[in-house]
């Protein structure tokens, strides 16, 4: 197989959580979805094959937990988003995106000290 062509139609729904306990929080959803794929591929002998619609599911699902004061917020999210075929013929379509993020960050006063921060950033000249 040199090109593949997948075509998915269907529906879902999810759901999500967010749980706080003074500065922590913690947030996770999951989506499903159920649908038809359809599936075309070109192979090097120069044919065009196709399949028949076929049942599909499709799962989403996202978790986060931070950590967040009036300064510092500091936290990592974790996400998983996958698509599958059940397929009758020669092969089964799967695709699938993992990831894991850790993230941090300040925040700083800008009321306060806004045109001095954006001036040494070289942000405004004024």
């Amino acid at each position: 197989i040199n090109k593949i062509r997948v075509t998915t139609l269907g529906a879902s729904g999810g759901y999500g959580y967010t749980f706080v306990y003074k500065k922590i929080i913690y947030s996770n959803c999951i989506n499903l979805g159920f649908g038809t794929q359809s599936t075309t591929f070109h192979t090097i002998d120069d044919s065009d094959h196709r399949q028949s619609l076929d049942p599909s599911i499709h799962i989403n699902a996202k978790s986060a937990l931070r950590y967040d004061d009036l300064w510092f917020f500091t936290g990592i999210l974790a996400t998983y988003d996958n698509n599958y075929a059940f397929s009758k013929h020669d092969f089964k379509t799967e695709n699938y995106i993992a990831k894991v993020v850790l993230f941090a960050g300040y925040r700083f006063n800008i009321k306060q000290n806004g045109r001095k921060v954006l001036k040494a950033l070289r942000l405004v000249d004024y």
